[in-house]
């Protein structure tokens, strides 16, 4: 694990001048993590690292004060993706058990590890119109959707996600209040993530026929009125949210809005994660329908016969 983030550390170093920030700004991803081996691992470098930052010897230091460099650790730089949600418990109690403090709960994590198929979503930039499968070239996205329409509703969960990552976990009310702040973020992306999911149905045969219903859907996403259609009103938007809870459809951007864009809601100069940690999520089932939904959103490499 070093052998991979030490140079990253040193790169981010330079970057912003200030090693205590490098560390923290660092964002380390393992997208299959299962119970969290590899997420366990990357923390102990970095909080090592970030207690040299602060002048500190991790040789010479007691166990408590290293587990709160991890502490931070986990909390800013940490992110895992695991189909099963049951490893998603199992990673959070690794990382809790590496954190642990006498004298402090347990560190809020939920909004870092998720439930989801870390291969199947959407990408907003493709969302303004659906897709036409089996067609290559996509067609222009709705143009006020790129970085305008759901503008609004990204910055104010980007600043929510930072929030929740900088401040204390000290006390149970600090833990409760991160709870709160994050479940409000979630509910201010859930009609941009009602819309993902429809888009991302279509490749798994729900048929999205009312075009004019989608579009409304996008004026509507990033306002908070009572305009929404409510359960029954349309019947593809329902099927689409049980196709997506089967699935376990993961948007990136709206799991880890922080990851992409900036306390503006503008996007990234430089979007992603710092390091991708672990195995590969290639252990999963291949339906059909995936193969087709893979094949019309990633680059597929061709194995040379020669």
């Amino acid at each position: 694990m070093k052998n991979t983030l030490e140079p990253l550390l040193e790169e981010a170093t330079k970057s912003s001048g200030n090693t205590i920030e490098a560390i923290l700004s660092l964002k380390v991803l393992d997208p299959a993590m299962g119970s969290g081996h590899f997420l366990v691992e990357a923390p102990d470098f970095l909080a090592r690292a970030l207690v040299e930052a602060l002048g500190g010897d991790p040789r010479e230091m007691e166990e408590d004060e290293v587990r709160w460099a991890r502490r931070e650790v986990v909390e800013r730089c940490i992110y895992g993706v695991d189909l099963n949600p049951l490893a998603v418990d199992l990673a959070k109690l690794s990382l809790w058990l590496s954190t642990v403090s006498l004298d402090k709960p347990l560190n809020f994590l939920d909004h870092h590890l998720r439930c989801g198929n870390s291969l199947i979503g959407a990408r907003l930039e493709d969302i303004g119109l659906l897709p036409d499968i089996g067609k290559k070239s996509k067609a222009t996205a709705v143009t006020t959707l790129a970085g305008h329409q759901f503008k609004s509703a990204i910055a104010s969960t980007v600043g929510t996600f930072h929030r929740i990552s900088e401040e204390p976990s000290d006390s149970v009310e600090d833990i409760h209040r991160k709870e709160g702040a994050y479940e409000t973020a979630r509910y201010a992306l859930s009609r941009i993530k009602s819309i993902a999911d429809g888009w991302t149905s279509v490749y798994f045969e729900n048929e999205v026929k009312d075009k004019d219903a989608y579009e409304r859907l996008l004026s509507l996403a990033d306002q908070d009125s009572a305009e929404w259609p409510g359960s029954g009103e349309l019947p593809w938007l329902d099927k689409a949210k049980a196709i997506a809870e089967e699935r376990r459809f993961f948007h990136w951007e709206l799991e880890f809005p922080e990851v992409f864009f900036d306390r503006d809601g503008q996007r990234l100069q430089n979007p992603g994660f710092s390091a991708v940690v672990g195995n590969p999520p290639y252990g999963y089932r291949t339906f059909q329908d995936t193969k087709l939904f893979l094949s019309e959103n990633y680059p597929v490499g061709v194995q040379s016969t020669s």
